[in-house]
């Protein structure tokens, strides 16, 4: 019965059809240890649908590829169109970096995977960017280190979704300029490490579009907003930016020091002056987060003293607590 069914399945695949489901769900192993079910499963001859179950927070990215190995194992390998240094590294997150294998082959999911990645460019410029600056953090850099050629094939995909006009591929999202800067901050850092010719002219680009869009519409001067156009601000968007040509001009490239202080000039009138805080617009309630980001780009500017600096600390201790808004976000740059 069993070689029946696998000749007419066999059969249905070179003949274009649609198979019927090969069961209705399976349990998944990974490294021995069950992560999760999938029911709903529909294969071709390697490449399934499903719904995904997932146990102990463990993810799986819609866009990758089920190979069926047998009626209770599923083989999850990375997504071919995705470069191979990202497709392990977008599906970790608070993991030790002697378990991330970003040029593997087969993909490895970890207890603390708890983040949905999906299948978008301008999600993978952003995730790229963060990973690239966790291993440097961890001193890995391009062609150095145990994971040298994974910060170098990070670091190469993010060159090349540079454009003439210094916009990464992804400026169709409404919200662009986060990515824009995320990225732009770990190529001025990897820029400050190897002083690479081909990377600076890039970066530059890069930072010329940041330096270009920074606001100019009264009440928003100095900041910076979702999209690459010269008109209002947010705290978000702007300390990015901030940091970003901050650490270009620290890597030596040109960024004029008035584009840097009126930046700090907009995160100062973002401060809440009853509470210390600080807020997404001026005038608007303060936030933990949005006091985070704010001191943390005081700081790189060489701010450390301030008495905003010191002020927006008092804040951040006296509201520190688990269940803030953004606690992820917030606490990333807390810390």
């Amino acid at each position: 019965i069993v070689l029946t069914y696998l000749l007419l399945y066999a059969m249905a695949v070179t003949m274009n059809f649609s198979p019927t489901p090969l069961a209705t769900s399976y349990t998944v192993k990974l490294n021995g240890k069950t992560v999760g079910t999938v029911a709903g499963t529909t294969c071709t001859a390697t490449l399934c649908s499903f719904s995904w179950t997932p146990d102990n927070k463990y993810i799986l990215r819609t866009s990758d590829l089920v190979t069926v190995t047998s009626s209770n194992k599923l083989t999850l390998s990375a997504n071919p169109s995705a470069p191979t240094a990202l497709a392990v590294a977008e599906l970790h997150y608070g993991t030790g970096l002697s378990t991330v294998n970003a040029g593997s082959d087969e993909a490895t999911f970890l207890d603390s995977v708890a983040q949905l990645v999906k299948d978008n460019g301008y999600l993978n410029i952003a995730l790229t960017g963060y990973t690239l600056m966790a291993f440097q953090a961890a001193g890995h850099l391009p062609g150095e280190g145990e994971y040298g050629k994974n910060v170098t094939a990070g670091m190469n995909y993010l060159l090349e979704s540079i454009g003439p006009d210094g916009l990464y591929n992804m400026r169709s999202d409404g919200q662009y300029m986060y990515s824009h800067g995320i990225a732009t901050i770990a190529l001025a850092e990897l820029y400050g490490q190897t002083k690479s010719p081909t990377l600076r002219a890039k970066l530059d680009k890069a930072v010329k579009v940041i330096i270009s869009a920074q606001a100019t519409e009264p009440g928003h001067e100095g900041g910076w907003r979702y999209r690459p156009i010269a008109k209002d601000a947010d705290i978000s968007v702007t300390v990015l930016s901030l940091v970003a040509i901050r650490a270009a001009k620290n890597g030596g490239l040109e960024v004029p020091q008035r584009t840097i202080d009126e930046a700090v000039q907009y995160v100062k009138r973002c401060q809440d002056e009853r509470t210390g805080g600080f807020c997404y617009q001026p005038q608007r309630d303060p936030g933990f987060a949005r006091t985070a980001a704010a001191i943390y780009s005081l700081q790189v500017c060489g701010l450390y003293d301030d008495p905003m600096v010191k002020k927006g600390s008092a804040y951040l201790f006296e509201n520190l607590r688990e269940d803030h808004e953004w606690f992820t976000y917030g606490n990333f740059y807390a810390a």
